[in-house]
């Protein structure tokens, strides 16, 4: 079977469920993520014959998308920042808002870098890799209660040589730090049990990870704020990924906490998506 010809199934399959551009992103995401295949191959070479097992990873690849399956899953892996990272259904898919959230705390550190990071729910890793690419000196632990994401992460540091600590702790059960730390970061569950979000989402990526407790859907903040008036240094930094309908309560924990400066961001959507806040 030609190129071109494959590409005509996935558009005839898929028409009336994804446009005509959603379909063409998703089908060079694929080349490239089973073959390592430049997106400019489809119009260069639409000719080029595909081998049987090209087909039957395509062909699998396409029934698995008709189930709504995220394609970083189908593939394995997915890109945060410049780095190339391992997914697995045990960890959350990496978004462009969470890239934000790195650039933020970047910057902010532009003229000193840290020299002690925790990563709060870590997962794929995805947040401490990249700060740790970025600060190379900086000493950095990434903890999550899920073994199965911890194993994931632990894979992308081997393979990215990036010397990130991981540990498998619950916010709840986490130690002090011997050294205070300069910044903590995280990214914690906090999707509303009864919003409305994607079934690629809601049936594939883990639920753990995704969903607030339903009776305090800010409990987690309350752990880590609470952690980090006592493993953060004097001035260090909190930093969160948030839920926009939770933004006024979680600036009125952070100062009943004693945090000062607390400060929201939007994300490239224009959504109330990051808050950091200063330990007084």
């Amino acid at each position: 079977m030609r190129l071109i010809d494959h590409y005509q199934k996935f558009c005839e399959t898929l028409v009336g469920v994804y446009s005509i551009s959603e379909t063409n992103d998703l089908f060079k995401r694929l080349l490239f993520g089973f073959f390592e295949w430049e997106p400019t191959i489809l119009g260069l070479s639409p000719d080029k014959i595909l081998d049987a097992q090209q087909i039957q990873q395509l062909d699998d690849a396409l029934l698995r998308i008709q189930k709504n399956e995220p394609v970083q899953y189908i593939i394995g892996k997915t890109y945060f920042r410049d780095l190339k990272l391992i997914v697995s259904p045990a960890t959350l898919i990496p978004r462009p808002e969470t890239e934000e959230l790195v650039e933020w705390i970047i910057s902010d550190f532009d003229t000193s870098a840290p020299k002690s990071i925790l990563d709060v729910g870590t997962g794929s890793g995805c947040i401490a890799l990249a700060l740790q690419n970025n600060f190379s000196k900086a000493t950095i632990t990434a903890i999550d209660k899920s073994a199965a994401a911890l194993a994931v992460a632990q894979k992308n540091a081997t393979l990215l040589d990036l010397p990130v600590r991981f540990e498998h702790h619950a916010i709840e059960q986490l130690p002090l730090p011997d050294v205070p730390f300069d910044l903590i970061v995280s990214n914690p569950p906090y999707v509303h049990r009864d919003e409305n979000i994607a079934p690629n989402v809601r049936d594939y990526e883990p639920h753990m990870a995704l969903f607030a407790p339903q009776e305090n859907p800010i409990y987690f903040y309350e752990q880590i704020a609470a952690y980090g008036k006592k493993a953060l240094k004097s001035g260090g930094v909190l930093y969160f990924e948030i839920n926009p309908l939770d933004r006024k309560e979680l600036m009125k924990m952070l100062l009943k906490n004693d945090y000062v400066h607390p400060e929201i961001r939007s994300d490239i959507f224009g959504n109330f998506r990051f808050l950091k806040a200063i330990k007084s």
